[in-house]
């Protein structure tokens, strides 16, 4: 597997722009990808959670695209 990248992202949604990053799989072809959304785990943050990129980062490593990002008003 090659190198990962980190890509913005953006859309608008009514007038509101949802901003995250989507992790890419190195590699030519196609691959499927995993949105994360906040709210997972739902007991919330716990004292040395990295959060969702190194879950991202996984993803992309094992051929899976990862987006992340915050659903609005968050």
């Amino acid at each position: 597997m090659h190198g990962m990248k980190r890509e913005p992202f953006e859309i608008k949604c009514d007038g509101i722009k949802l901003r995250g990053e989507l992790f890419v799989p190195g590699g030519p072809g196609s691959f499927t990808a995993v949105p994360l959304c906040h709210g997972i785990p739902r007991g919330g943050k716990r004292p040395g959670d990295l959060g969702y990129m190194p879950l991202a980062q996984r993803l992309a490593g094992a051929g899976y695209g990862a987006l992340v990002f915050n659903l609005r008003g968050c």
